[in-house]
């Protein structure tokens, strides 16, 4: 039961961090837009 948990947590956090890296790698043209002004 445990070993299902953490398995579960870690896909979670898996998608979590790719979501994040996409967000981050989709804003970062538009970041650094805003510092050119």
């Amino acid at each position: 039961m445990d070993d299902q948990n953490s398995q579960v947590q870690n896909a979670v956090f898996d998608t979590i961090y790719q979501f994040a890296t996409q967000l981050q790698n989709a804003s970062e043209p538009f970041i650094n837009e805003v510092r050119n002004v």
